[in-house]
């Protein structure tokens, strides 16, 4: 297999391989093999082993990955008012992203606990509330909101999985407008008619 060589336009093999597996994971499954994840990467298999100890340290540094982008992008782009239009972030790498992330909500992975569990806290601040006694009703208020909303918007990609930047960003942005957003407005502080 030829290896790529190192140009300044190239990334250094690490963030090849992290992209390659981002994407590799986010559209075959976490069974996929590393040969298929470096020949993605146009990199040689040991060095995934070199440079992760393994898939299982491959699959880690990709869930910090996602996991930092949620982090930033739930306070950034997703507020009570709407989804903002994404600005400042790599549109090349949305897709892998997004379809990594709900290959791990639909599988359980450990990332999918974090992911749900940042959400909650995202949609537990948008709801906020100043009493110190409706503080436990109110997070489980938020985890509601989110197994619903997450239930419907995890249902909607398996249908219509969004296959470019654009159907990505829009795919996020009705997701959070249409299933999050009515709930978080409706059911929130006061609400609560959520079954939970």
């Amino acid at each position: 297999m030829p290896i790529r060589p190192t140009t300044p336009s190239t990334p250094p093999t690490k963030e090849r391989v992290i992209s390659a597996a981002l994407a590799v994971f986010g559209l075959q499954g976490f069974g996929v093999g590393i040969r298929s994840i470096a020949a993605r990467a146009d990199a040689a298999t040991g060095l995934v082993q070199y440079h992760f100890g393994g898939k299982n340290g491959l699959r880690d540094e990709c869930d910090r990955r996602v996991a930092a982008v949620i982090d930033h992008a739930l306070p950034t782009y997703f507020g009570a008012q709407g989804a903002a239009k994404l600005h400042g972030c790599d549109r090349s790498m949305l897709v892998p992203y997004l379809h990594y992330a709900f290959r791990s909500i639909g599988e359980g992975t450990p990332l999918a606990n974090r992911i749900v569990q940042r959400l909650a806290t995202h949609v537990d601040q948008l709801i906020g509330s100043d009493q110190d006694t409706a503080i436990r009703a109110q997070e489980t208020r938020a985890h509601a909101i989110v197994r619903e909303a997450l239930g419907v918007t995890l249902l909607d990609f398996a249908i219509h999985r969004p296959r470019t930047a654009e159907g990505a960003e829009k795919f996020l942005a009705e997701a959070w407008n249409t299933e999050f957003l009515p709930l978080v407005h409706t059911q929130g502080a006061g609400g609560s008619s959520i079954s939970i």
